[in-house]
């Protein structure tokens, strides 16, 4: 789809890519912060809770920048899947 807009005209790569940064960095901090505090207090974790969140948050971000580049890196699927998989 993005592929599609982006041929036409709509808007343009750099909008696209902040806008989606825009609306998925709230998703993910709703997501891990419900996971740990459900994870933390039951395994019984000590320090910082706010720490251990920023630390999974950031992970996660860096995680998907990662396959985001991969991604980007080659034109065929297959091609990615392939490398990920070796």
């Amino acid at each position: 789809m993005f592929l599609r807009e982006f041929k036409t005209g709509h808007y343009t790569a750099e909008a696209y890519f902040i806008s989606k940064a825009v609306v998925e960095v709230p998703v993910a901090y709703v997501q891990v912060l419900v996971q740990y505090v459900i994870v933390y207090w039951l395994i019984g974790f000590r320090g910082d809770f706010m720490s251990l969140v920023l630390a999974a948050l950031l992970n996660g971000a860096a995680a998907s920048s990662l396959a985001l580049v991969v991604g980007c890196a080659f034109d065929d699927v297959k091609q990615v899947s392939d490398v990920v998989m070796s």
